[in-house]
């Protein structure tokens, strides 16, 4: 059984395809020129090794920005963080109770509660302060 083609139909990849490149050639052309034509103007480089004051992380960075700020040194903090994170993510693993309700499972329970608490007063202290 043959399906019958209309005379209009035109093949999607060819044609279509070749369509949308010249379309999105010709953006990228206006986009070029108008970065060449109408750039901003060139003002003084950025300092990477100092923060300015008054830059505060977004609301969901604040309490790893705290922690970061309560121990002492820049490359201990961070690897403090990455082990903490690491224990974090490993407790499913550490504690094998094949019980799946929560009240049967103290221990997972008291470090989850106890790692939520503390993010919650570090992004409380952080943002009040």
């Amino acid at each position: 059984m043959k399906i019958k083609r209309k005379r209009e139909d035109i093949p999607f990849f060819p044609h279509h395809v070749i369509n949308q490149m010249i379309v999105v050639c010709i953006v990228i052309l206006i986009l070029l020129l108008l970065a060449t034509f109408y750039s901003t103007p060139i003002e003084e480089k950025a300092d990477l090794f100092t923060t300015p004051s008054s830059i505060k992380p977004v609301w969901y960075f604040v309490a790893i920005d705290q922690i970061l700020m309560l121990i002492p040194g820049e490359s201990t903090g961070v690897i403090g963080l990455i082990i903490f994170l690491l224990l974090v993510f490993m407790l499913p693993f550490i504690d094998r109770n094949p019980e799946c309700r929560p009240l049967k499972r103290p221990f997972v329970m008291i470090i989850g509660l106890i790692v939520v608490i503390g993010f919650i007063l570090l992004t409380l202290k952080g943002i009040y302060s």
